[in-house]
C-alpha cells in the first residue's frame, strides 16, 4: 500500500472528524444521520492513519509532497559546482 495523502489532507481530514465529534456529543444530530456520521469519521481516521486512501488511486490521485530521493547527494554536488565555479573564476 502506497502512501497518496499529504499532511494537509490528513490534518482537514481529522479536523472534519472533530467537528463531527463536536456535533454528535452537543446532541444535534440524531436517527440514521448519527450512524452515516459515524462511518464517514470512521473511514476518514482510518485513512488518516494510514496516509493511504482508496478512492486516490483509481484517480491517480496523491496529496503527498515528492521527496528528493538523496538529500546529501544533492548538497555534495551543489558544494562541488561551487567549488568548480570558484576555482574557474579565479
Amino acid at each position: 500500500m502506497r502512501r497518496n495523502m499529504g499532511v494537509t489532507d490528513r490534518n482537514v481530514r481529522l479536523l472534519i472528524v472533530a467537528v463531527l465529534a463536536i456535533l454528535y456529543f452537543t446532541n444535534s444530530l440524531t436517527g440514521v444521520v448519527v450512524l452515516v456520521v459515524l462511518g464517514v469519521s470512521l473511514l476518514l481516521v482510518i485513512t488518516s492513519f494510514f496516509r493511504f486512501c482508496p478512492f486516490y488511486c483509481p484517480l491517480g490521485i496523491s496529496t503527498k509532497k515528492k521527496r528528493i530521493a538523496n538529500p546529501t547527494a544533492c548538497i555534495r554536488i551543489s558544494s562541488v559546482l561551487v567549488f568548480t565555479f570558484f576555482i574557474n573564476n579565479t
